[in-house]
């Protein structure tokens, strides 16, 4: 799971070092991730949905729909 964090996120590039902040936005990327993961209605790889979603609001629509 690390390494797909880190190569999809960038996780080891991140600057977040303040008190709770690393730990809070570990959380996001976790379930952000699982979200990405669970949704089999886009074929593409967790990258290319990562950056599909980031650029159309009809995809992130789609992903967080699919876990009903």
């Amino acid at each position: 799971m690390h390494l797909t964090l880190d190569v999809t996120f960038r996780e080891g590039e991140s600057r977040i070092r303040k008190e709770a902040a690393p730990e809070n936005y570990a959380i996001f990327r976790h379930i952000a991730l699982n979200i990405i993961r669970l949704n089999t209605s886009i074929d593409a790889s967790v990258k290319r949905k990562r950056h599909m979603a980031a650029m159309s609001d009809d995809v992130r629509t789609t992903l967080v729909k699919g876990l009903n």
